[in-house]
């Protein structure tokens, strides 16, 4: 999520059908050579270590997890699905190229639609705003959608 160029930052989600748990990751830039010696800085993305900080931290909250998630770069990575192998933590995936069957993929649309097209004065009122759009959206009806 963007708030200004300089001050993007990322956010995990979870939802275990009662509560719902987000992490703010402030955008880290690093800076690339270019062939005219010029550091130019580049955008990252979210990153397996991102992805592993947040996991941990639900594992805390919740020894038995089972992640249902999409087959983002950052899920697969090495270090993430060590993670998980090591601490017999079970995972489904999504499928592929398919958000229509990704409920959490719709939560995330009406949050970008919810706070999209509104001026925040500093980078704390539009956590907040997420933070507040995010409890007006019930995640609970998505888990009758995932028993089977």
């Amino acid at each position: 999520m963007t708030f200004q160029p300089s001050q993007r930052f990322y956010v995990f989600g979870a939802a275990n059908g009662k509560k719902e748990h987000y992490y703010f990751y402030a955008n880290k830039t690093k800076k690339k050579k270019t062939k005219n010696r010029k550091k130019k800085k580049k955008q990252k993305n979210i990153t397996a270590k991102m992805t592993l900080d947040f996991l941990k931290r639900l594992h805390k909250k919740y020894p038995k997890l089972l992640l249902v998630w999409d087959k983002a770069p950052n899920h697969k990575a090495r270090l993430v699905q060590k993670y998980i192998e090591t601490n017999n933590i079970k995972q489904e995936w999504f499928p592929t190229a398919r958000p229509d069957e990704n409920p959490m993929e719709q939560n995330w649309d009406f949050l970008k639609e919810a706070t999209a097209n509104t001026h925040y004065p500093a980078i704390q009122d539009y956590k907040k705003a997420v933070k507040k759009q995010t409890t007006k959206k019930n995640t609970a009806k998505m888990f009758k959608y995932l028993i089977v």
